[in-house]
């Protein structure tokens, strides 16, 4: 796997100008989303990274993973990177819907969770979003519910809503698997948050003074 780890200090490109404000709800480990809050297009910002990764799970689906990562959010209340996927199921290798997105990574970070608004035609919401009790996979669920419309199977041929994560973290990994599910279960790359690598480097001091200290002791 090729991973570059990129920070916020990079040039920045393709600036989005928008200008209207944003309505989140926080997504803390070990919690659900029902019926997520929406999400206009982050605000002020600029892309710093984009991925569009194809994925297939013979005689179930195939489609596309596209990952845009903004920096300079002013929406964003943990000053972060805004991490923002859309998925699309092109009914190429088979039948099914795909039921449900999940990405690992953020487990280092503060996040919420929301779709951005308004929907492009037939664009299908996430019924909810989760997140484990670790805060490390954070994954969508495309179901329909009868009180939310724009909520749905993403079936052959649709595309999801522009489903927005925005952190607290300074970096990002290009490389990472995302897993997507419903009658197989299929990987594909993402952009995710990482550490920046001056704090991985002091974690694995730490990690070997204590190891040291131990081994002294001992």
């Amino acid at each position: 796997m090729n991973f570059q780890v990129k920070s916020l200090g990079m040039a920045l490109i393709a600036g989005f100008g928008l200008t209207v404000s944003a309505i989140a709800a926080p997504l803390p480990p070990g919690s659900v989303l029902f019926g997520p809050s929406t999400e206009t297009d982050p605000t002020g910002g600029s892309s710093v990274a984009t991925l569009s990764a194809p994925f297939t799970v013979a005689g179930a689906f195939s489609g596309t993973l596209t990952t845009d990562v903004i920096s300079g959010d002013t929406s964003n209340p943990f000053g972060g990177l805004t991490f923002v996927y859309t998925i699309t199921n092109d009914g190429v290798a088979g039948p099914n819907s795909i039921g449900r997105l999940s990405l690992s990574e953020f487990a280092a970070f503060s996040a919420d969770g929301s779709y951005q608004i308004p929907l492009a035609v037939g664009a299908v919401a996430p019924a909810s979003i989760d997140r484990n009790p670790s805060g490390d996979v954070v994954g969508f669920n495309f179901v329909p519910v009868a009180s939310d419309p724009a909520t749905g199977f993403l079936a052959p041929g649709a595309t999801s809503a522009k489903i927005v994560i925005q952190t607290d973290a300074t970096a990002y990994v290009t490389g990472a698997f995302a897993s997507v599910i419903d009658g197989g279960v299929g990987t594909v790359s993402a952009i995710v948050p990482v550490p920046e690598p001056s704090t991985v480097v002091l974690s694995l001091v730490g990690l070997a003074g204590a190891a040291l200290f131990a081994r002294r002791r001992g």
